[in-house]
């Protein structure tokens, strides 16, 4: 078995995140009703992160584990069916879902921090949750399903060869796509800050989210960058640089998948508090949850106004 080093660094990154991330979106889901987390923020940040678990498995299966010896046969016997379009489709199905995740993350910020009370953000609201997980999983397959069509095999080596003139058209979009991306954060963040500076009274909570979010913002800058000068190395002939950042690549994979419960830990009280202590369903109430109350024989409800952007 030879194991290549991108596969022990990743192993040991699944090690040390992939059981935190799974207290984390347990704990997400369970208390999914409580008012601090029944927002599409915390929805698209549960499809986050069950396409982050999903994606990493996949990519680990289809990628890594090439490296032993044993399961060569077993690689090699895709050859001829759609597994061996499938085998390199994954890993970007799986990033694009990432990548329109970050961005449905950051226009969503945007509209109910910079837009609030307008009709932009009236309809964000009325707008359900599981229809952002239909359009991680939709648009990447719009970006990428053809792929599934494409003549390819893999040689001795377990590489994948394709057709040059596909294999370029897919570097162009393997560029541009993360760069649009990247592009849509940028501009929300830059609407968010201004309006964070405007409002600095109220404004800690939303500045947490946002630095919660920052991580994904810079994977996906380092996964932009990589493609570029991927595409730029390809028509300048430069064939190990090309070679070195294939090989580069399964660490920001990692990067873009296991970043994020990192900085939920650091940055979000809420998930931190209930991740390292624990709650139960009738402790710990968030103030907007606190029942009624009698006073003076009558019952009112004690209302506590604390408005916050989610």
């Amino acid at each position: 078995m030879a194991l290549t080093w991108q596969t022990c660094i990743l192993s040991v990154f699944a090690v040390a995140t992939l059981p935190l991330y799974f207290r984390i979106l347990y704990i997400l889901i369970r208390y999914r009703k409580r008012q601090v987390f029944r927002t599409h923020f915390y929805a698209i940040t549960v499809y986050q992160g069950v396409i982050d678990v999903v994606g990493f498995f996949v990519y680990y299966c289809s990628f890594n584990l090439r490296g032993i010896e044993a399961l060569r046969p077993l690689y090699l016997a895709t050859n001829g069916t759609p597994l061996v379009n499938f085998l390199y489709v994954q890993t970007y199905f799986f990033q694009y879902a990432r990548i329109t995740g970050v961005v449905l993350i950051s226009v969503q910020r945007c509209i109910t921090v910079a837009f609030a009370r307008t009709s932009a953000d009236y309809l964000l609201r009325k707008f359900p949750s599981w229809a952002f997980l239909l359009v991680q999983c939709l648009l990447p397959l719009a970006l990428y399903g053809n792929m599934m069509l494409v003549p390819m095999h893999l040689d001795e080596n377990l590489n994948h060869i394709i057709e040059e003139q596909t294999l370029l058209f897919h570097y162009w979009k393997s560029a541009v796509i993360p760069a649009v991306a990247m592009t849509a954060c940028i501009v929300s963040y830059v609407v968010i800050g201004k309006v964070l500076r405007v409002n600095g009274v109220r404004s800690k909570r939303e500045l947490q989210l946002t630095v919660q979010v920052s991580g994904l913002q810079l994977a996906l800058l380092i996964i932009s960058i990589h493609f570029i000068l991927q595409l730029i190395f390809v028509y300048s002939k430069m064939l190990n640089a090309v070679f070195m950042m294939r090989n580069l690549l399964p660490l920001w994979v990692g990067f873009l998948t296991f970043i994020n419960p990192w900085m939920m830990m650091l940055v979000n009280r809420d998930v931190r508090k209930l991740c390292l202590n624990g709650v139960s369903e009738t402790n710990r109430m968030p103030v907007s949850e606190i029942p009624t109350v009698s006073t003076r024989g009558k019952s009112r409800q004690s209302t506590v106004f604390a408005h916050r952007f989610q």
